[in-house]
């Protein structure tokens, strides 16, 4: 008589996040370096889209993405998700950026992707607004892991991303809420 057993392997669910030691290259380094991880930081330039890189592991399905709002409010962002081709996967635009110092969740449409490199997009369209970001950084550093930046756009993340070197010494910390796909 055989003993046969039937294992059910539940969903995973998780976070995505340019500060988690285990999806972001730059959350590695910065880790690595000991520098101060976490600051309020005012956006440089209104109309920057800054693309972080995150490996996936295995299919899963995006749901979420999530922005940590710094001190000080102003005007709006958009947050996606694209692929190695700068193909945008899924977005947000326009939305107001809402309560100081908390996390901002903010619904996308549904996307699953297979396993990879992907890109989590955010773009302010503020000089003033403040987000918690990973600083003191080196531009060299953050290039070398892959970080790129755009500029010249609004709050609405663009079609295809057209990013170009990294000039920046800092990155937003910046998540995409997922579960695992069987």
């Amino acid at each position: 008589m055989s003993d046969q057993r039937q294992v059910t392997i539940a969903p995973k669910t998780g976070v995505m996040s340019t500060g988690s030691l285990l999806n972001s290259q730059m959350a590695y380094m910065t880790y690595q370096r000991a520098n101060n991880f976490v600051t309020s930081t005012a956006w440089p330039l209104s109309g920057l889209g800054i693309y972080v890189p995150v490996t996936v592991e295995q299919p899963c399905t995006f749901k979420k993405m999530t922005v940590l709002n710094g001190v000080t409010l102003n005007g709006t962002l958009g947050v996606g998700i694209y692929d190695e081709s700068f193909n945008r996967l899924t977005s947000v635009a326009a939305a107001t950026q809402t309560g100081a110092s908390v996390t901002q969740t903010l619904d996308i449409a549904d996307i699953t992707v297979p396993p990879g490199i992907y890109y989590l997009m955010m773009v302010v369209a503020s000089a003033t607004a403040t987000y918690m970001c990973a600083g003191s950084q080196t531009a060299l550093s953050l290039r070398t892991c892959g970080v790129l930046e755009q500029t010249g756009i609004t709050d609405t993340p663009p079609n295809p991303g057209v990013p170009v070197a990294y000039t920046r010494t800092f990155v937003p910390l910046l998540s995409a809420h997922y579960n695992s796909v069987i």
